[in-house]
Formats: structure tokens, C-alpha cells, sequence
């Protein structure tokens, strides 16, 4: 009696899931909102100091597409003209066009950081979903002295990227810079950066 009671149980436990799966959700929102990504002027280390973010460039554009369009090449009575091969010879135009969509770029000039390890905070408010590249170097290959630490390269809402330098005994200001963007998932928005590390000063 107990193992049928516990049998019906579960029926009306799955038949409750089951019914909850195929409800639809109501409306997650309005997506006419243009997205936004503001990054803080200024970014701060967990050592205290800050260091000004200065805008040297900001570019409004629209997305440029193309599509190709084909038009069979016909005589002046409108019959098809062939190729050797009795092939219709096809014409081919590239068509480009505007969309309505408005893409912002802004660029910071490159920040000095010390020459000793230390941690950085890069606070942005945003109302949509984003995300920030592995950092990279000029050369497009991962950097090996500026990394992310403790920090995800994705999410949604205002947010903040944390990233870490490597000591810098080299005696010379690092030769590469590393770039960090961070820009909206759907491309309109980016914020782009640049890092170089000063040396440690002979005693």
C-alpha cells in the first residue's frame, strides 16, 4: 500500500513538472532599448592608487551590409543570352546599405602601471549583457605579464573586470602593450584599452 501511495506520488510530481515546462514566460522585456557600457573614469588596485581613464577617441557608426544580386544578361528582345556551353550568363552586383543600428567605439589612451605585481578593478555600469576578451598583446597572442585574477569575462548589468600584472625586472618599460576590451554581447557598444608596465628602478 505504501510503495502505491509513493508510486502516485511521483505521477503527480512528474505530470506537475511536465505541466510547468510548457508554460510560456511572460515578456522578458522591451528590446527597442539601446544597449549601454560606461566604464568609470577612473580604475583603481587593491593597493589604494588611481589611475585616470582619458578618452582619445569615440566613433559613432552605423553596421554596413551587403548582399550580392544576380541578373541574367538577356538581348534587347528580353531572350536569355548562353555561354560555349549553353549556360545562362549571370551578372553579379556587390549591394551595400546601412542599417538603423548606431555601433559606439571608444578608445583610452595607454595607462603606465607600476612595476610591481599588483591587482586592478575596471568598474563599468551597463543595463545589458557583455563581455571582455583574454587580454592580448599587440602581436594578438595572449599576454604573459597582464591576466584576468579572480574575474569572469562575461555577465550582465553594471560589472567590473579585475586583472593582475606580473612584476616587471626586465629594467625596461614593457615592449608590448596589452589590450583589454569590453564591449556589449551584441557589438554596439565597446570600450577598448591599453596597459604597459614601467621597470623597477635600479637601486
Amino acid at each position: 500500500m505504501k510503495k502505491l501511495l509513493h508510486l502516485s506520488f511521483l505521477m503527480l510530481a512528474t505530470v506537475a513538472i511536465i505541466a510547468s515546462c510548457e508554460e510560456h514566460p511572460g515578456n522578458p522585456g522591451d528590446f527597442s532599448v539601446k544597449c549601454t557600457l560606461e566604464l568609470n573614469p577612473v580604475m583603481r588596485s587593491l593597493k589604494g592608487v588611481e589611475y585616470p581613464l582619458t578618452q582619445i577617441r569615440r566613433i559613432d557608426s552605423t553596421f554596413r551590409y551587403f548582399y550580392i544580386e544576380e541578373d541574367t544578361i538577356k538581348y534587347e528582345n528580353g531572350e536569355p543570352i548562353l555561354d560555349d556551353s549553353g549556360n545562362l550568363i549571370v551578372s553579379e552586383d556587390t549591394i551595400y546599405y546601412f542599417s538603423d543600428i548606431t555601433a559606439q567605439f571608444t578608445e583610452y589612451e595607454v595607462v603606465v602601471l607600476p612595476w610591481e605585481m599588483d591587482t586592478f578593478e575596471i568598474m563599468f555600469k551597463s543595463n545589458a549583457r557583455w563581455a571582455a576578451n583574454t587580454p592580448v598583446t599587440n602581436s594578438r597572442t595572449e599576454s604573459t605579464w597582464y591576466y584576468n585574477y579572480n574575474s569572469s569575462t562575461s555577465g550582465g548589468g553594471d560589472g567590473c573586470v579585475s586583472f593582475r600584472t606580473k612584476s616587471n625586472t626586465t629594467g625596461r618599460m614593457r615592449g608590448i602593450e596589452a589590450v583589454q576590451e569590453i564591449y556589449t554581447r551584441d557589438s554596439t557598444v565597446m570600450a577598448r584599452l591599453h596597459f604597459t608596465q614601467a621597470y623597477k628602478p635600479i637601486e
